[in-house]
Formats: C-alpha cells, sequence, structure tokens
C-alpha cells in the first residue's frame, strides 16, 4: 500500500492507486504504475535472465568483498559491485539458452590503471599447492615494486573460491597457494592482479589459467 505526506507535493512513496512514488537521492518522483504482460518472454529476454541469474549466483560467494577494490575506479553512479557485475555478465557469459556458463577466460575481478605484471607462470605441486610466479617489472625508483598481489581461484565443482589478498609484494615474484585439500583432482580457474600499498589503486586482473589441484 502506498503512502503519502504533505499533500502532492510532500513526500510519496509506495505504490498509489495507479502510479508509484519512489526517490532517488533524496529526489521523489512518480512513474506508471506497471502492468503484467501476458506475452511469453523472447529469446533474448530469456538469455538476459538466464546470464543474469548465472553471474549472480557466481559473484555472489566468498568473493563479492574483493570487487569493493578491484572494481573502485569503476564505481561511476553506481557500486564496485555493480560496475564489476555490469562488465561480467556483458562479457563473462557464453553459450546458448539454456545452456549458459560463465567463460572463465574473460572473467574480470578487477579493473584499473595500476601496473600489469607480464609472464604470470602456474603449476601445481603436491599438497594442494598453486606455485605462482611472475616477472618483477617494477622500474627503479618507483614504489610498483611494493605492490601486492591478490590471488583468486575458483572450484567449479565445489562451486567454492579460495582468495588470497596480500599474498605477495610485486618485487618477490613468486608465491604458493595452498588450496583446500579436499580439492585434489579438481580442475580449478585461476586470476591475479597487484593493488597499490594503499589499496587506492589496481591492475586489471589476469586470467592465469586452469590446473588441476594435486
Amino acid at each position: 500500500m502506498g503512502k503519502y505526506e504533505k499533500g502532492i507535493l510532500g513526500t510519496i512513496s509506495g505504490i498509489v492507486g495507479t502510479v508509484v512514488g519512489s526517490s532517488w537521492r533524496d529526489i521523489y518522483y512518480f512513474r506508471s504504475k506497471p502492468k503484467k504482460s501476458t506475452k511469453a518472454p523472447s529469446l533474448g529476454q530469456l538469455e538476459h535472465r538466464g546470464g543474469f541469474t548465472l553471474m549472480t549466483d557466481f559473484m555472489n560467494g566468498d568473493i563479492a568483498s574483493i570487487f569493493n577494490i578491484g572494481f573502485q575506479s569503476q564505481a561511476n553512479n553506481m557500486t564496485a559491485f555493480n560496475a564489476a557485475f555490469s562488465q561480467n555478465l556483458k562479457h563473462a557469459v557464453t553459450g546458448v539458452y539454456p545452456a549458459l556458463t560463465i567463460d572463465y577466460p574473460n572473467f574480470v575481478i578487477a579493473k584499473g590503471t595500476l601496473l600489469d605484471a607480464p609472464f604470470i607462470a602456474m603449476a601445481t605441486t603436491e599438497d594442494a599447492q598453486m606455485d605462482l610466479s611472475w616477472v618483477n617489472n617494477a622500474m627503479p625508483g618507483s614504489t610498483n615494486g611494493t605492490d601486492l598481489a591478490t590471488i583468486a581461484v575458483y572450484n567449479p565443482t565445489k562451486k567454492q573460491w579460495a582468495i588470497k589478498q596480500d599474498a605477495a609484494a610485486r618485487s618477490v615474484g613468486l608465491y604458493d597457494f595452498a588450496v583446500p585439500a579436499m580439492w585434489s583432482g579438481d580442475s580449478v580457474y585461476v586470476w591475479l592482479y597487484f593493488v597499490r600499498a594503499d589499496k587506492k589503486k589496481v591492475s586489471d586482473s589476469f586470467y592465469v589459467g586452469s590446473a588441476v589441484v594435486q
């Protein structure tokens, strides 16, 4: 049920008759009450809804909070999470409805202007360990050597994330990440990006690839 205060020029929220009162940033406005459609949804609508649901489930797990840093520079008139969601909904859903899946190589965890890390390599070793290495490309005299790596590993079989923030400095050039032992034998997908020490700037995330946990 809708309500209003101070007459027609006052604050209105909810449904009042055939109109809906709402607000955005303390600006109050009316819009028509939506009508229920009797038309069957088009294939395009079904694909969009399917992709939306798929990406919502994928991004709302343990990984959700790291978008606040990874997409902070993209949060223009929206939250960092919503900016990340919009990016990935457009570019990281593949397949034909209803067989939609996440396009892991195109999934982006961070987007920014910080120096990227080239030549990232990955190996799996015993005891469920992911060994990652990269080239320290910080210029002499710069502060990029203190940038800290964030590593994200996704296990689609378990539908779980393993995330390590502040794993190692760019200048160190490597990090051995121990994932859950119960993941042994599962295929996983791996991303890495760098965050400036003050957390105010990030690099683009890099899709390292997939591997089977030993």
